[in-house]
């Protein structure tokens, strides 16, 4: 208790008891109380309040303007670790900055600002699921939900979760993102998750908000190859490679584009454009093996589909197109130990026993054709080719025991 607190209160003791004269009391107590209006005049009235012995008022005033001081202080922290982080991040120091965001929003967890701020820097290190957390806690506490869906969606992208991805942005798209950026992503996703006719119009929208972008013209050209309009491919491939981009999966797809418009020996020159740009792509060697396949040289096929097989021993796709490429030279024999290489790296597969029995029944064995198909209808009963097959060998069996 301060020297003005305790002479009021004994004056007060003195004036109540009758041993002070009550002028003098009433003189001290106008003292206290011309104080009292001048500490609250100048804005103190905590001192005010204690001036008139209103000491749990005093206290309570007090508290506040601590708790108003404290929150004053934590918004100047909050304010200058944002701008630490922002310096940090310009800077390329992710760590840096993520170490200044985790002080801002233990000071204020709900700093949508700051919180976006460490979705971005989880991004830029990889760390995905964190990056998710922090733009879906951003968007729950204030940050523009567009905004925060779509960055969400872009981290979901990076870590291959590309269904959640398409949620993301499909929901951005809802709270009002009309970007280029988002359709193009949510274009991608849909390739990925196998939606190719989708992800078309999601791309041609990109194109007509940004159409000199090349990257969206080659994305573009890929989804109308799976989209099996390979005319509209070749033209937005085309108009990408006029702005510039010259990497060589453009070159795969038109390639592949034109050998379904049976534009044989102008897929092969894009085919040798790809290669010449990037000899490690192994799909190359398979394509150029389709190519030559449709200009029936069957013998470069052959080396082709071996190249594919050296880059590419897990995939089977390789051995299934050599063993064609073999069949079709005759050599049924050297074609099925190819579908039996196939049918041992996949064994739940029934393309290998499908293609064996087809070589097998042009080869004139219908009886090992008929072993082959049961092998593959057993693995895939309801397969309609297979069906079909099946049929045809049955047939031929019917027409070979009518011989004798």
């Amino acid at each position: 208790m301060d020297d003005y607190q305790l002479r009021a209160r004994n004056d007060h003791i003195r004036w109540d008891n009758q041993d002070w004269d009550r002028k003098q009391a009433q003189k001290a107590y106008q003292r206290e109380a011309a104080a009292a209006g001048a500490a609250i005049r100048r804005g103190d009235t905590a001192w005010g309040a204690a001036h008139l012995g209103m000491h749990d008022l005093a206290i309570e005033i007090a508290r506040d303007r601590a708790a108003a001081s404290s929150v004053a202080l934590d918004e100047s922290r909050a304010r200058q670790g944002l701008r630490k982080a922002k310096a940090a991040f310009e800077a390329g120091d992710h760590f840096a900055a993520l170490q200044a965001l985790d002080g801002v929003i233990a000071l204020q967890p709900r700093n949508w600002r700051a919180l976006e701020m460490r979705g971005h820097c989880h991004l830029r290190r990889d760390a995905f699921d964190a990056a998710e957390e922090d733009f879906d806690k951003a968007r729950l506490h204030g940050a523009p939900a567009a905004d925060a869906r779509f960055f969400a969606g872009v981290a979901q992208m990076r870590a291959r979760r590309y269904t959640a991805a398409l949620l993301s942005f499909t929901r951005a798209i809802e709270a009002g993102d009309r970007s280029a950026s988002v359709h193009f992503r949510r274009g991608i996703c849909r390739l990925e998750c196998g939606q190719p006719d989708d992800a078309a119009v999601d791309l041609e929208q990109a194109v007509r908000s940004e159409p000199d972008n090349a990257g969206y013209l080659a994305v573009l050209g890929e989804a109308l190859v799976r989209a099996e309009r390979p005319e509209r491919a070749v033209a937005a491939l085309d108009r990408a490679e006029a702005l510039g981009r010259t990497v060589a999966s453009l070159y795969l797809w038109r390639a592949e584009a034109k050998l379904s418009l049976d534009e044989a020996e102008a897929a092969l020159a894009d085919v040798e454009a790809a290669i010449a740009r990037d000899p490690a792509v192994s799909g190359a060697y398979a394509l150029r093996g389709d190519i030559h396949m449709a200009l029936e040289k069957f013998n470069t096929a052959i080396r082709d589909f071996d190249i594919y097989v050296q880059k590419r021993p897990d995939r089977l796709i390789g051995y299934l197109r050599k063993g064609d490429a073999l069949a079709m030279t005759g050599r049924t024999g050297e074609a099925i130990e190819q579908y039996h290489l196939a049918a041992r790296r996949a064994p739940q597969s029934p393309r290998p026993h499908f293609r064996e029995a087809k070589a097998l029944l042009e080869a004139g064995m219908a009886k090992g054709a008929q072993r082959a198909i049961e092998r593959c209808l057993a693995l895939a009963p309801d397969d309609a080719p297979a069906a079909r097959l099946s049929q045809e060998i049955a047939a031929a069996l019917v027409g070979y025991r009518g011989l004798f």
